[in-house]
């Protein structure tokens, strides 16, 4: 975090767009910031030095924070019986695993609390994007390159420019998501609202102050050719395109619709290890990440 300069106020390429784009980036503004706890936490864990009674002083200003670093550690293997004690939860958890939980169960809350729309099916949209961040960080981890708190935080906002358009334009957008894919999907979005959900979602991420690495891969990750951008940016959409599809595979959609690729698309993978964790992720959190 702490990567954003301000809101972007509009993906390039968009302006000069009509009505319904201005109602995106209305929306796009309605939506809550992250608390500033979020922040703090993860600059405290970031401390080398700082132990878990400091990061539990923190966590504990957010109760929904609290609750679900507690809920989550006692799911964990290894946790003692009866585990109560944030800072205990802190310690069970460890460091990476808290940072991630500080930053999923905010932005769950304002998915949760912000969208409450028949339309389009949250739970799912959620269960997908927790499955790509699953991914992007375990990738991260086993080819050793890029930072795999960014690649799980690219991974969790990547499709949420989904909820946005949703919001604007209702059943249309779940009609859109059909047979066709992801082509079908940004000629549908670029003809109707000028934009894309991961365009959307790039301007989501800034706003939410994610490093333009994070913000780039999440605009970038349907896109096809040469990319741009720095060697961060680079691995950063190549580990966030190769979760999303790895998702796919393993049936964690996000909308009705959405493509399944080839196990032989991604045979360098060993898939098993990655649909474990994929499993263990959701099962560990279902209930903190619940939905109403």
């Amino acid at each position: 975090m702490s990567g954003g300069a301000g809101v972007q106020v509009a993906p390039a390429g968009t302006a000069g767009h009509g009505a319904l784009w201005h109602d995106v980036l209305a929306r796009l503004l309605e939506v809550p910031e992250l608390p500033s706890v979020t922040e703090r936490v993860q600059e405290v864990l970031f401390d080398a030095v700082a132990d878990a009674e400091t990061a539990a002083r923190w966590i504990g200003q957010d109760p929904d924070l609290a609750r679900g670093g507690v809920a989550v550690a006692r799911r964990w293997p290894g946790a003692p019986a009866g585990l109560a004690s944030l800072p205990r939860a802190i310690e069970v958890l460890g460091r990476m695993e808290v940072q991630k939980l500080t930053l999923a169960i905010p932005i769950h809350r304002i998915v949760r609390t912000w969208h409450p729309s028949p339309n389009i099916d949250l739970p799912r949209l959620w269960r997908h994007s927790l499955a790509v961040a699953t991914c992007a960080e375990y990738l991260s981890r086993t080819l050793a390159t890029g930072n795999a708190l960014e690649a799980f935080s690219a991974g969790l906002l990547h499709d949420l420019g989904k909820a946005i358009i949703d919001r604007c334009v209702g059943p249309r957008f779940e009609a859109a998501t059909g047979p066709g894919g992801w082509s079908a999907l940004r000629t549908w979005e670029r003809a109707v609202i000028g934009s894309t959900h991961a365009e959307i979602g790039a301007v989501l991420a800034t706003r939410w102050r994610m490093v333009p690495e994070v913000a780039e891969a999440i605009r970038l990750h349907h896109a096809t050719g040469r990319m741009a951008g720095g060697p961060a940016t680079r691995w950063t959409r190549a580990i966030l395109v190769t979760a999303d599809r790895l998702a796919h595979l393993f049936g964690v959609h996000g909308v009705a619709g959405d493509p399944r690729p080839s196990s032989s698309e991604l045979s360098w993978i060993h898939v098993g290890t990655v649909a474990h964790r994929i499993r263990n992720a959701l099962e560990r959190t279902a209930e903190v990440f619940a939905f109403d």
